[in-house]
């Protein structure tokens, strides 16, 4: 990979920001490095954790948080997932829309004259409602999802690479719960594979009469 490289330089609107830990904005900071002209960050939650010296969750909580706050765009080709920075771009290259912390000033300034502050708080609510949206786990997570659920690792890859052919839809909407998911596909395969087990064991009407007729039972 090839990126921008800037050094340590985190910009004020980042460093100042309070809802992000240092381990965010230095993530931010190094993800937009990548970003650019067609490049993306395909770095993996073992190789940050390994350069971070931090914990593999606060690594892939720490994603999550940055695309639910509207930092970053998460995508999987099916094979790696690629990462590349969204909001204001031009924090550090000049391009890119309204962050999350400017529309969040914004309404409290909005509210100084106008609202209160509990009806400035609701705004802020609604707002960070509408920017997580829904996350897509990582492979990783879907793993050990459905080992802890006591079904296996190769079941989770199959979860994460169907719904993520599928774009995470099911049906003509956007999946909105992927572990309530994840829990009906282990089900559904747990009815299969009792069914299955039970038409093999269980004798076929002739075979019925076959053994009574011999006196097997």
């Amino acid at each position: 990979m090839q990126r921008e490289f800037k050094g340590v330089w985190i910009p004020k609107e980042v460093w100042l920001n309070k809802e992000l830990s240092l381990t965010e904005k230095a993530l931010l900071a190094e993800i937009d490095s990548f970003t650019g002209e067609g490049k993306a960050f395909y770095k993996s939650n073992e190789t940050i954790q390994e350069e971070y010296k931090v914990s593999r969750p606060t690594i892939s909580k720490s994603l999550k948080k940055l695309q639910g706050m509207g930092f970053i765009k998460i995508e999987f080709d099916g094979r790696r997932r690629k990462v590349t920075y969204q909001a204001d771009r031009k924090n550090f290259t000049g391009r890119g829309k309204d962050s999350f912390g400017q529309t969040v000033n914004n309404l409290r300034a909005a509210g100084k004259n106008s609202t209160s502050i509990n009806t400035v708080k609701e705004q802020v609510k609604e707002q960070v409602k509408k920017n997580r949206g829904f996350t897509p786990p990582n492979l990783e997570e879907c793993m050990s999802t459905f080992k802890e659920a006591g079904s296996t690792t190769d079941e989770g890859e199959k979860f994460f690479n169907f719904y993520t052919s599928k774009g995470w839809m099911v049906g003509k909407s956007k999946m909105k719960d992927w572990k309530a998911a994840a829990r009906n596909w282990i089900k559904r395969n747990n009815n299969e594979q009792r069914n299955t087990t039970t038409s093999k064991t269980s004798p076929s009407r002739d075979e019925f009469d076959n053994y009574i007729r011999h006196g097997i039972i």
